[in-house]
């Protein structure tokens, strides 16, 4: 179970980080350091991040099942 959650740590860390240095505004882009710190913190809660898609998802269902 642990290397799940590493593994799903180190993957959310890199895709991050390369999202962040792509789609990053050049004008007001931060230092590499600064990227690679908030990207260490995302990859530490991608399991949260997942539920919040998985929630996310369960509500548009909902909302378009309503309609």
């Amino acid at each position: 179970m642990i290397d799940l959650y590493l593994w799903g740590w180190m993957v959310t860390t890199a895709v991050t980080f390369l999202a962040a240095r792509r789609f990053a505004d050049e004008r007001y882009a931060p230092r590499v350091e600064s990227l690679a710190g908030v990207s260490v913190i995302a990859g530490a809660l991608w399991p949260v991040l997942v539920v919040g898609v998985v929630e996310l998802g369960s509500l548009v269902t909902v909302s378009k099942l309503h309609h």
